[in-house]
């Protein structure tokens, strides 16, 4: 189990790597990424990217490619929401 100050560091370094690649050329995960996720789980999480970008209105199940930024933004944020106080 990590620390909180690991978790920190970890969210710190998720922000970095999202300011970084959000700068790349093609950011969509590949499929293969998703090795070992449900249909539903995926929806789910993308789901809650739209819920925290503040676009649920965007949200579409059928369709659920996340740039890697997004997704480490979304990480980083449920990091630091998990971290006990």
């Amino acid at each position: 189990m990590l620390t909180n100050k690991e978790l920190k560091l970890v969210a710190d370094l998720l922000d970095m790597a999202s300011a970084e690649f959000c700068n790349h050329g093609c950011n969509d995960l590949p499929e293969e990424f998703w090795k070992g996720w449900s249909k539903e789980e995926k929806q789910g999480l993308v789901k809650q990217y739209h819920e925290y970008n503040g676009d649920l209105e965007d949200y579409n199940p059928e369709y659920l490619e996340l740039q890697d930024w997004a997704l480490m933004d979304l990480l980083r944020d449920k990091i630091l929401n998990s971290i006990k106080k």
